[in-house]
């Protein structure tokens, strides 16, 4: 990485993060464009930090801005999602609830909002995961809510299920 240019990840949809290299001066569009990202009308580029808070109010970014003008520093996050808010169910036992989050929420705060509403305290709270409906994955804590958001739904459903320790 040369002195005046940051690496920083973008994410896309579903797609896992990737690590790119740009310089301060560069336009995010060129950048994109650069690494193969498609950018239309429907696209939102918002910039997030690292942190378990993030995208509480992220709001999209003005076309036409350069890296550093859009805030982006090292190792920080560029999200590109056609979903401003995405629509999340979570099932527990017979209860469905619904909240809506921010693409760019990250998995720990949808658990943790999901252990709040269905009353889990204490350290058993801990021993549940969220898994996608229906199936067995896994969502991990680190991943952020728009990689379980298929075919531009704006939406995400997940099991809120005791976590499953093998027995050795």
């Amino acid at each position: 990485m040369s002195a005046d240019s940051i690496d920083f990840f973008i994410h896309v949809g579903h797609q896992p993060p990737r690590l790119v290299e740009a310089r301060d001066d560069d336009l995010l569009e060129a950048v994109l464009w650069r690494e193969g990202v498609a950018l239309d009308a429907d696209v939102h580029m918002i910039v997030g930090a690292d942190d378990e808070e993030e995208g509480v109010d992220a709001e999209p970014l003005a076309p036409g801005l350069t890296v550093g003008g859009a805030g982006l520093k090292r190792h920080g996050h560029l999200h590109c999602q056609r979903c401003r808010r995405i629509q999340v169910s979570v099932n527990y036992q017979s209860r469905t609830e619904q909240e809506t989050f921010s693409p760019t929420a990250p998995i720990r705060r949808v658990r943790r909002w999901a252990q709040k509403i269905f009353g889990l305290t204490g350290p058993a709270a801990g021993d549940f995961v969220l898994q996608l409906c229906g199936s067995d994955v896994d969502a991990g804590l680190q991943q952020r809510l728009a990689e379980f958001v298929r075919d531009h739904t704006c939406s995400a459903c997940f099991d809120f299920s005791k976590e499953v320790t093998p027995q050795g």
